[in-house]
């Protein structure tokens, strides 16, 4: 999918080259003037703002960057091509809120490259966990998509921590966020240990941690996981429950229970199968695995050996019609 990219000329036209360059690359929409761009943002969704300007519209261009780094726009990152090789014209953009200001004469590869890193870059960090700062859903849905057309290039694993909850309503959630934090440090460890240079780790919330590697590396990466998880967890829990194994705490039925010492169960799904064709069907796998792992007990990595799931695909939905019939919801997601 294209970029959608406003281009907004104050005085001066972006240089004919910048923009033969931006047009190959991305879907654009122009307009003239500021009060023109902050109509065009109301109206629609855009990645990214390529300002043009000069140092007579300096001020203008200056008051634009402003409007469109307040709370209503905060996540659109903004290009500055000045016509001038002025350095004083690009700090005072820098400084009213544009991300990158490039002189007059900057090769268009530079700038189309600069502008995709950009967006990129933005998009990563408003999708970021607060807590852990790892890439969120919206980024591990882009990235899923983007190189499932690859056929056995992809694997990915999801990792439940069973017995979190518990544990957060036993020691309470400060308690709970000390463990999400490390979990993540393990998860950026074994990735840059055990995986290539463009896999990752992603959390999406709560325990829900993910890793998007190769199917080659999968299997590594999760063993590796599963083994620093057994021998940290029991750090994170006091002495008298170390002891014991575990924690008393409630059911979501509200009846007390003895949950064990927090295990790991890491699902994982390749794109080796032809049939899987669409992250939607990545997302239900793994959830019925994860609730298969979550079964036994223990920490456990279950990977999904299928060459083919039309089997799988007749029995959920034959066990969802009947789910819908009785009027419950389906189990496993």
């Amino acid at each position: 999918m294209k970029l959608r990219v406003l281009i907004v000329e104050i005085g001066e036209r972006l240089h004919p080259r910048l923009r033969t360059r931006l047009e190959d690359a991305v879907d654009i929409v122009s307009v003239n003037s500021a009060a023109e761009a902050l109509q065009a943002m109301d109206k629609g969704h855009f990645d990214l703002a390529v300002m043009a300007c000069g140092a007579a519209d300096r001020e203008t261009a200056c008051r634009l960057c402003a409007s469109l780094t307040d709370l209503t726009y905060a996540a659109l990152p903004i290009v500055v091509s000045m016509q001038t090789n002025d350095m004083q014209d690009c700090v005072a953009c820098l400084r009213a809120g544009a991300d990158v200001c490039l002189p007059a004469g900057v090769p268009a590869e530079e700038f189309v490259a600069t502008c995709r890193a950009l967006v990129a870059k933005t998009q990563l960090r408003y999708s970021a966990s607060p807590l852990t700062k790892l890439p969120g859903n919206v980024y591990l849905h882009q990235q899923i998509a983007a190189r499932l057309p690859a056929r056995g290039q992809l694997a990915v694993l999801a990792l439940d921590l069973t017995g979190f909850k518990a544990y957060n309503d036993h020691y309470g959630y400060a308690r709970g966020d000390e463990v999400l934090s490390w979990m993540a440090g393990v998860l950026r460890q074994v990735v840059a240990e055990q995986g290539t240079e463009d896999d990752f780790a992603a959390h999406i919330g709560g325990d829900d941690f993910f890793v998007v590697t190769t199917p080659e590396r999968a299997e590594h990466i999760a063993r590796a996981l599963i083994q620093r998880f057994d021998k940290g967890i029991i750090g994170f829990y006091d002495k008298k429950d170390r002891t014991q194994g575990g924690i008393w705490s409630w059911t979501r039925r509200g009846e007390p229970a003895f949950f064990p010492i927090c295990s790991l169960v890491v699902a994982g799904v390749t794109n080796v199968p032809a049939d899987i064709r669409h992250p939607g069907q990545i997302s239900q796998i793994l959830a019925e695995l994860k609730q298969y792992g979550k079964a036994m007990g223990a920490s456990v990595y279950v990977p999904d050996r299928r060459r083919d799931h039309s089997t799988y695909r007749a029995a959920t939905k034959v066990r969802d019609n009947k789910a819908e019939g009785s009027g419950r919801a389906p189990a496993g997601g």
